[in-house]
C-alpha cells in the first residue's frame, strides 16, 4: 500500500499474539471464526511517534521514510482510510512496547498542565469495540 507500513493479517496469522494479550477477545473471535474475509491491520511506529495528533489532522499512520502522516491524507490508499476511519481513534491492541497518553489540559501561570497515561502491551484502547476493524501497533 503505497508508502504506508501496514500490514494486513488475518486472524490466523495473529491469533497467537493476540490470545497472549487478550484471551477472552480471542475466544469470541475463535468462536466466530472470521477466516480470510475480515482482515486486521497491523501498523508499526518508530519511537517517539504521535499516533494522535490533534494539531495535526487526529490520528496518524506510519510511512516507509519513519514518519507519519493523517489518515486522511490523500496519499493513504482509500480502503485503508475506510477501514480505519469509522473512529478518532480505532480500536487496538499494543502488541509489543506502549503507548503512552499526553492531553494538554489547561495553562496557569504561563505553564500547561498534561495529563499522562501508558499503555502496555496488554492493553486494548480505542472506541467502539464492536467493530472487526482492529488495529495493531508494534514498536
Amino acid at each position: 500500500m503505497s508508502n504506508i507500513q501496514v500490514q494486513e493479517q488475518t486472524w490466523s496469522q495473529i491469533r497467537d499474539t493476540i490470545a497472549s494479550i487478550d484471551p477472552n477477545f480471542t475466544q469470541v473471535l475463535d468462536d466466530w471464526d472470521p477466516g480470510k474475509e475480515y482482515t486486521f491491520t497491523a501498523l508499526s511506529y518508530p519511537f517517539g511517534t504521535h499516533v494522535l495528533d490533534v494539531n495535526n489532522h487526529g490520528f496518524q499512520v506510519p510511512t516507509t521514510a519513519g514518519h507519519t502522516l493523517p489518515l486522511t491524507d490523500p496519499s493513504v490508499p482509500t480502503e485503508l482510510q475506510k477501514k480505519l476511519g469509522y473512529s478518532s481513534i480505532p480500536v487496538g491492541f499494543i502488541t509489543h512496547n506502549a503507548l503512552e497518553v499526553y492531553h494538554k489540559l489547561d495553562e496557569c501561570h504561563g505553564e500547561s498542565s498534561y495529563k499522562f497515561n501508558r499503555f502496555y502491551s496488554c492493553h486494548t484502547y480505542g472506541m467502539r469495540v464492536h467493530t472487526v476493524n482492529v488495529l495493531f501497533i508494534k514498536q
